[in-house]
């Protein structure tokens, strides 16, 4: 069966927390295929959706959201960019979530315990973004990670968020912006935190610290930080 709807469509998924809201839709039921068009709304509860248009592949349970898409996600991160792909949790289909945005966009990673009025911590730019489960995120092609304590640039990274701790590849560079100016370069740094601060910075190959008052090379370089250089 085909269906077309206009002039506002809002709908609630049987047994489920999902809803959708669009200026029009259309729905095939025998391809498990429904096409969301205008001011497209999705929200669950681990999920909102914002985009100019989402094609909800029902029998795969996947979303694909194209067009000024904007995203929330219910432990405080948001994501923002052309196109996304959200590949949700169902029983008998997939465990864990899944999040595909590209090309170039944008996520603030915000800790699941921030409250209310915290701002977001760590923002990733990159050409290609995935996260899985809310908690990895991999990025690819010219990747940016900015946050209030460090700028680092490199051409790959992976960042897990709860165990505080990220790894970037292919001429990472981090430049700290605390009171102690410092640059690190290497083959791989890896940048741990804790409680959102970062507490040590790792460079592993070819490394090369320069900081205000010396320059240091070495095959590795490790550089520890605390709250007076933040």
């Amino acid at each position: 069966d085909t269906t077309w709807v206009g002039g506002g469509f809002d709908a609630k998924c049987e047994g489920t927390d999902q809803r959708v809201l669009s200026d029009s839709a259309e729905s095939y039921t025998d391809r498990k295929l429904l096409i969301l068009i205008g001011h497209v709304h999705y929200t669950e509860k681990r999920l909102k959706l914002d985009a100019d248009r989402i094609t909800y592949f029902t029998g795969e349970e996947r979303l694909l959201a194209e067009g000024n898409v904007v995203g929330l996600t219910n432990t405080g991160t948001r994501f923002a960019g052309p196109r996304a792909e959200y590949l949700r949790p169902a029983a008998g289909i997939r465990v864990k979530s899944h999040l595909l945005a590209e090309p170039r966009s944008n996520i603030w990673v915000s800790p699941k315990d921030q409250g209310n009025d915290s701002k977001d911590s760590v923002n990733i730019q990159a050409d290609r973004l995935i996260m899985d489960n809310d908690s990895l995120i991999f990025a690819k092609g010219i990747v940016i990670i900015e946050r209030p304590d460090l700028l680092s640039t490199s051409d790959s990274a992976f960042v897990d968020k709860f165990k505080e701790f990220a790894r970037l590849t292919l001429t990472p560079k981090v430049v700290g912006r605390g009171d102690r100016h410092f640059t690190l370069d290497g083959d791989i740094i890896d940048i741990f935190s804790k409680d959102h601060e970062v507490e040590r910075v790792k460079s592993l190959g070819n490394a090369q610290a320069t900081s205000d008052d010396v320059t240091l090379k070495a095959d590795r370089k490790s550089t520890r930080l605390n709250s007076s250089h933040l």
